[in-house]
């Protein structure tokens, strides 16, 4: 495509990215005069039965979601043949460009990424959407006016509630290497504890610099997935703590069960079993000791709580010398 191409009331600029089943392009849009993302989908995929049903989840869990941490999609039709969507343009580029050099995220970083993907996920989960293809190439970095948050985008695998789908109940749709195990086997055995694994697998990446799953083949990656227990993360950065990591291989369970509920729960986990001081809290954002126990973190008292106690024991002391 030309560096300047009319399509409908946009001219699409360069290249940003192409997947399988897309192409995104840099875009003028000239009725709203501001520069945003303009997603094509290729021609084939909307040929069948199945791409339009595709485009329509994704239609659709755009038209039910409007949120700080999901990419906003502004419009989405067909023009010329070529079905589209037009969405903010997430000038901060994506998770996957920040891990391209293969070395770990900081904790802060990575408990950015965790906090802001797993509300995204957990807002969606209230409309009946489950995303199916989180990873981070679909994770996206808003900067504006000095700072950045995390965006989640590309709900074109989704499974949206009351939206009728024509793949088949056995049929395998996701990016290989953040497919739960439960997906490998197909697509009716997903639920949200999908959307915890492949978050699970995006945090291992950030904390480690790789996936837990690589093979020479699609075929051996999906094997290892659904048969192989994960290498353990600190074999491939020996300073993530035993707290750390038992929150990341609970996320990789082979059991959806035995993962954490939501995403919401799992980025909790990972903030709380961080060293103190290495992430600026927000309220909430520190499990308390019962949920601490069951995500299987030490539920021992900050120091802060101790120094509290003896001051008490200082003043009733006080009060008793006093008193005698």
């Amino acid at each position: 495509m030309n560096q300047s191409t009319p399509f409908g009331p946009y001219t699409l600029h360069e290249m940003l990215g192409e997947g399988g089943f897309s192409q995104v392009y840099r875009a003028q849009d000239r009725q709203r005069r501001e520069t945003v993302a303009v997603k094509l989908l290729h021609p084939a995929v909307t040929a069948t039965e199945e791409g339009r049903q595709r485009f329509l989840r994704e239609v659709e869990a755009a038209r039910r979601l409007r949120y700080r941490h999901i990419v906003p999609v502004y419009a989405a039709g067909i023009n010329d043949g070529r079905a589209f969507l037009a969405m903010r343009l997430m000038r901060g580029g994506t998770l996957a460009q920040r891990l391209a050099a293969g070395r770990p995220l900081d904790n802060v970083a990575a408990a950015q990424v965790m906090r802001h993907t797993a509300r995204a996920l957990d807002y969606a989960r209230g409309y009946g959407i489950i995303h199916r293809d989180v990873k981070p190439s679909n994770i996206f970095y808003a900067e504006a006016h000095g700072s950045s948050h995390v965006c989640l985008g590309d709900f074109g695998l989704a499974k949206v509630r009351g939206l009728a789908t024509v793949t088949r109940p056995d049929q395998v749709i996701g990016s290989v290497y953040y497919m739960s195990p439960e997906q490998v086997r197909g697509l009716a055995n997903t639920t949200e504890q999908s959307d915890v694994y492949s978050l699970g697998v995006v945090l291992y990446q950030m904390l480690t610099g790789r996936v837990p799953f690589a093979g020479q083949s699609q075929a051996s990656v999906l094997h290892a997935i659904v048969n192989s227990p994960p290498p353990s993360p600190r074999r491939y950065n020996s300073r993530i703590s035993p707290e750390v990591e038992r929150v990341v291989l609970r996320a990789l369970s082979k059991d959806p069960a035995r993962r954490f509920a939501t995403a919401g729960e799992l980025a909790a986990a990972f903030q709380a079993a961080l060293p103190d001081g290495r992430v600026a809290r927000r309220p909430g954002g520190r499990l308390p000791g019962s949920r601490r126990k069951e995500a299987g973190l030490p539920t021992h008292r900050r120091p802060e709580f101790w120094v509290a106690v003896l001051g008490v024991l200082a003043f009733i002391l006080l009060i008793l010398y006093l008193a005698g």
